[in-house]
């Protein structure tokens, strides 16, 4: 699924994104905002970023990124916008970066892939899988 540039800009306004499937996106033409949470990690990040949604089944769900000319990260938090709480977290890495955690079924997962290094935007593909097990 290709999302025009600018469509993704806010927590609440990422396309969705359901297990099995791939996004593809263009951040520099997006700005926002990246939550900086005391329990998320990796302190790293800024400029374009990108948003996604999910919603959890019970199984262990794994997001990955694979960009092209830049640095992503990612992070996943839960709950809504005002009261997000960082659920997983991932280092800056060209391709290959990933965020892995266990979903309850019902609750909205949100999915922020940033830029990070001298360039903080270009293409970009987020997908979603699940393991299929129940989470314990």
């Amino acid at each position: 699924v290709g999302v025009p540039g600018g469509a993704y800009i806010g927590c609440d306004a990422g396309p969705a994104l359901g297990p099995g499937e791939t996004v593809a996106v263009e951040t520099c033409y997006s700005c926002g905002d990246l939550p900086f949470t005391p329990n998320c990690g990796d302190p790293g990040g800024g400029g374009n970023v990108a948003w996604f949604e999910t919603v959890g089944d019970g199984t262990t769900y794994t997001a990955a990124v694979c960009a092209t000319g830049f640095t992503p990260g990612m992070r996943v938090y839960r709950g809504n916008c005002a009261t997000m709480h960082c659920v997983a977290d991932a280092p800056a890495d060209a391709c290959g970066a990933g965020v892995t955690w266990c979903t309850h079924p019902g609750i909205e997962y949100h999915i922020v892939m940033y830029g990070n290094g001298p360039v903080t935007c270009g293409a970009v593909e987020v997908s979603l899988a699940s393991d299929g097990t129940p989470c314990p």
